[in-house]
């Protein structure tokens, strides 16, 4: 049964098993855009967004119905090879090999879409750089030297061997072509992503450090806008049009020229652990006409031992979704979790099964921002000694702000040292308040650790003092654990696993790893009612806890909440314990925001 009007979609279907009978609702509309860089920007008035398949891949494998490595080469030193090139554990990689004393020594790679793509269209991909001197290329074309259209996303170099280039390593190199019987139409609009947002954990992070997100809106025959990390990031404005659908294309190589850094040093290409980029996923989206109904699909419903399984498809991209249930169609108060649909609109959930008949439905969440602020610890607001006092933080006696100058950064290599944002919060029922903290951990080389690792926790408490708080403590918390004798990292609610927070298995933390740590808490009814949601994102390794969910939290913190204000803090457990390497941790951004 579908039922449209101006603002609802309700899709509904009986599933059994186990003699259960349940009806799963589906209802969506206006659903909020929330990650932080994921997704495409804002669409038109009377347009929206939806996925182009055949441009779009999370690369679990090598799929050649998308994808192929057509091999012409560039100048010297570049050989193209199809085996540089290839899908390996989640991600597309190329990578750049030795063929000592050839010509052509620089064995590299080409991966380009089978398909062509226009304008209006959307596109952004997660990538993280070799560290050689060498272009590490996302970009668009079609045609050849003499007459194309060409639309560079980036060419990023990490690591110019003209070391007098300090400012390659942050700059995007956004450029394009409109070549017609070899006259040439050109121009560039480079962005140093130094010049991110304060609040962006990823502001001034070399290209080899991190996966990051590279996109470009092409918005019609004669603009295109660039995004780096969910910002704006340069604009090109063109005199002729485009006039050709495009390929997606990337590459590496290198060439003896200023313009590129210079040539790659050729015992880099020796070093496995410096000469590969990296591909996490592709993204594109085309524009379509709105008629105010979202596309949202039921994939599949199905019970499997004492759990509904549901899978969702055709949502907003990255949007947020309220599951709901209840035995009684006229009233749908019951909020069992909030979940996201994933950049390209799918979510698949589990829930444990409660009543024998139960009605499911997801409604958005209904999130509107009332404050949000960003704190970057720049010489704007503070200055470099200890963080306590300054603005509105209480902290332990080893926290200190350094760098002021420049970047900023709050730090301490004490173990359980707690810093907390002296901000009272209070919230009414069904009110949120979120923290995220973009960070490093400190330390040396990272060693597997001979004992669990509690290496960070955060979230809020009763009270505004700066003492530490105990892993199993009453606050509404999350910590970081690695596990003993594993190279696995994981979210835990005190000593306990997080309802759908996933661990992240065969990957090292290592210092200098670039980390987001998200908290979010809604006030029900009661304290048993009030939930939190925390996610761990790795955006070095492109790793993801996805966002987990804890149900109750402890009366005073409740009290705290309603009362005269509870308070968030983050802390340092004990990241050296095990001879794990890991020191302590650095803060790079806190940005906060209030919901209703």
């Amino acid at each position: 049964m579908t039922t449209d009007s101006k603002h609802t979609v309700v899709k509904s279907y009986a599933i059994s098993a186990i003699s259960l009978v349940s009806i799963v609702s589906i209802i969506i509309s206006g659903l909020l855009s929330e990650e932080a860089w994921a997704g495409p920007p804002p669409a038109p008035s009377g347009k929206k967004w939806v996925a182009v398949p055949a441009l779009t891949d999370e690369f679990d494998q090598w799929d050649p119905t998308k994808w192929h490595k057509p091999l012409w080469n560039y100048p010297e030193p570049v050989m193209m090879l199809a085996e540089n090139s290839g899908v390996t554990d989640g991600k597309l990689w190329i990578k750049a090999t030795l063929d000592d004393g050839a010509d052509r020594w620089f064995e590299t790679s080409r991966v380009m879409s089978n398909v062509r793509t226009k304008f209006p269209m959307y596109i952004e991909c997660s990538m993280k750089a070799a560290h050689i001197s060498a272009f590490n290329t996302f970009w668009l074309n079609n045609g050849d030297i003499s007459n194309r259209d060409e639309i560079d996303i980036c060419e990023n170099n990490s690591k110019p061997s003209i070391t007098s280039q300090t400012s390659r390593p942050f700059t995007m190199y956004s450029q394009y072509f409109v070549v017609v019987d070899d006259d040439t139409e050109r121009n560039a609009d480079n962005f140093d992503s130094r010049n991110l947002s304060p609040g962006n954990g990823l502001r001034g992070v070399k290209w080899n450090e991190a996966y990051q997100t590279l996109g470009a809106w092409w918005i019609d025959k004669n603009t295109v806008q660039f995004y780096l990390n969910g910002e704006p990031s340069g604009r090109i404005e063109t005199t002729r049009d485009f006039t050709l659908d495009q390929n997606v294309i990337w590459d590496l190589w290198t060439i003896d020229e200023p313009w590129l850094g210079g040539i790659a040093i050729q015992s880099d290409l020796l070093d496995d652990s410096i000469n590969t980029m990296y591909v996490d996923w592709i993204h594109t989206y085309e524009l379509v006409d709105d008629t105010g109904t979202p596309d949202l699909d039921v994939l599949s419903g199905t019970f499997e031992s004492d759990q509904l399984i549901m899978e969702v498809a055709g949502g907003q991209p990255s949007g947020m979704l309220n599951l709901l249930s209840s035995t009684d169609l006229s009233n749908w108060g019951t909020e069992q979790a909030r979940v996201r649909l994933s950049p390209v609109g799918l979510v698949t959930f589990t829930r444990d099964l409660v009543h024998p008949r139960e009605f499911y439905q997801f409604a958005p969440s209904a999130l509107t921002p009332l404050t949000t602020s960003s704190v970057d610890f720049t010489n704007l607001d503070y200055s470099d000694g200890s963080l306590d006092g300054q603005q509105d933080w209480q902290t332990g006696a080893g926290w200190s702000v350094t760098d002021s100058a420049n970047q900023g950064k709050a730090t301490t290599s004490d173990n359980f040292s707690a810093a907390v944002i002296n901000q009272p919060i209070s919230l009414t029922v069904g009110q949120t308040y979120s923290f995220k903290v973009n960070f490093q951990l400190t330390g040396s080389t990272y060693s597997t650790p001979t004992e669990f690792v509690y290496a960070f926790q955060g979230g809020v408490k009763e009270d505004n003092i700066p003492n530490s708080v105990n892993i199993d403590s009453s606050a509404a918390d999350a910590n970081i654990q690695i596990i003993q004798d594993a190279d696995t990292y994981r979210l835990l609610n005190g000593f306990a696993a997080i309802d759908q927070a996933s661990s992240i298995q065969g990957m090292s933390l290592d210092a200098g790893d670039y980390l987001v740590y998200d908290f979010e808490i809604t006030l029900g009814d009661d304290a048993a009612s009030t939930s939190y949601t925390v996610r761990l994102q790795n955006l070095t390794d492109a790793s993801d806890t996805g966002w987990g969910r804890v149900t109750g939290i402890d009366p005073s913190i409740y009290s705290a909440l309603t009362g005269t204000g509870a308070y968030a803090f983050f802390q340092t457990v004990n990241p050296s314990a095990g001879v794990s390497g890991l020191t302590g941790v650095e803060i790079n951004s806190v940005i906060t925001s209030r919901w209703e």
